[in-house]
């Protein structure tokens, strides 16, 4: 719940590369970006 009392829901995704350059290349692919906002993903935590 934040301040304001509202409760945030997340739907996302974790990418972790332990080697450079420290993002998937998935990530570049804009067709791939599109995509996961159409599946309703509003959230990405890279590690």
């Amino acid at each position: 719940m934040d301040s304001a009392g509202r409760v945030r829901i997340y739907h996302g995704a974790n990418f972790v590369m332990k080697w450079f350059p420290w993002y998937p290349s998935e990530l570049l692919n804009e067709d791939f970006v599109d995509n996961m906002e159409r599946w309703g993903l509003n959230f990405v935590r890279l590690g």
